[in-house]
């Protein structure tokens, strides 16, 4: 029997930056997975600039409509903190949990970060 894989993107915004600091900041690990066993996820945001940036968080569902692909907003996962500023060079500490915990017996839960 094949799994079914529910594919859920999180895709991080600089909010309040230039063009040019905004892709700098690191997300570990990037991709996660969340089943039975582990319910809730952690991740790091780390702000690699010197200054402050803000971040907002959303979660977005991966889907395929007629061969193409497709993001729309899913409240099928909870995400905490949705928006918050990080110092430069410090790390914010994200948490990923399943809304609903009777997806588990289907479904398998893997994230990526875009």
């Amino acid at each position: 029997m094949l799994k079914k894989y529910f594919n859920l993107v999180i895709f991080s915004l600089v909010l309040f930056s230039n063009l040019s600091s905004a892709a700098n900041f690191t997300i570990m690990p990037v991709k996660i997975n969340i089943n039975k066993n582990d319910k809730i996820a952690t991740i790091k945001l780390q702000n690699n600039d010197l200054m402050e940036r803000s971040f907002q968080l959303t979660v977005l569902k991966r889907e395929y409509e007629n061969g193409k692909e497709e993001y729309k907003e899913t409240k099928d996962l909870i995400a905490t903190p949705l928006m918050f500023p990080v110092q430069g060079g410090k790390i914010q500490i994200i948490r990923i949990a399943v809304k609903d915990k009777k997806m588990f017996p289907q479904q398998k839960m893997l994230i990526e970060f875009l």
